[in-house]
């Protein structure tokens, strides 16, 4: 189950994930996922390069590559393909604001523009399109196109003293999982198969996968 709802203080903020200096605001970097590219990818591709991107915009050759090993992964191990990765899509921010705030008024009514010159140049940059109230104080931002909302998070609750926690969406309960990490040059895959029940597994199957700097693949069977 998706936690795209407020009141879940104390969950993933995205603090020390990342620079939490403003970004330098100018010309969208080239090579990057915009919406127009989105229809290019399954959203599981966008949601493995949304967590492992180095800045918040999610590069395409990130993608194009996680592509081609997961394919490459699934024709070699076909037991894999039984893991479907839970999607929860990466252009929506939730926003906490402190009380008395002044702009709040502008979100609930679904204006974005804050007043705060620093606080709009960001959300202008990485193309907010929408606010809405989800209750109280707590607000979900949307964006144009996905991006590493971890990361955005973090520089989002920096630049301005009126948020007071910023943090992507998330997921409650044990979903099915796919985790890519890099390892001494190699691609690390792992694949969690999801639990549904609601008191939890004892034990999960889980494949890891190696792909080796040559491309020659590994893998290994366990329980999470």
């Amino acid at each position: 189950m998706a936690a795209a709802m407020v009141g879940c203080r104390g969950s993933t903020s995205g603090a020390g994930e990342a620079d939490v200096r403003m970004p330098e605001i100018g010309e969208v970097p080239a090579g990057v996922l915009l919406r127009e590219q989105q229809l290019r990818f399954a959203p599981e591709i966008m949601t493995l390069g949304s967590r492992e991107a180095d800045d918040i915009w999610i590069p395409l050759a990130l993608l194009s590559e996680i592509e081609g090993e997961l394919a490459l992964i699934r024709k070699t191990y076909p037991v894999v393909a039984q893991v479907e990765l839970a999607i929860l899509p990466a252009d929506m921010l939730l926003v906490t604001l402190k009380p008395g705030v002044a702009f709040a008024d502008a979100w609930s009514a679904g204006r974005l523009e804050t007043g705060e010159a620093e606080l709009d140049a960001l959300l202008r940059y990485f193309n907010a399109v929408s606010v809405r109230c989800s209750f109280g104080m707590n607000f979900e931002v949307t964006f144009a196109q996905w991006l590493n909302v971890g990361r955005l998070s973090s520089v989002v609750q920096a630049t301005s003293t009126s948020v007071e926690l910023a943090y992507r969406n998330f997921f409650v309960g044990d979903p099915a999982e796919i985790r890519r990490l890099k390892a001494a040059g190699n691609r690390v895959y792992t694949f969690v198969r999801g639990c549904k029940d609601p008191d939890g597994c004892s034990s999960r199957p889980t494949w890891i996968v190696w792909i080796a700097r040559d491309g020659s693949l590994t893998m290994r069977e366990t329980t999470t």
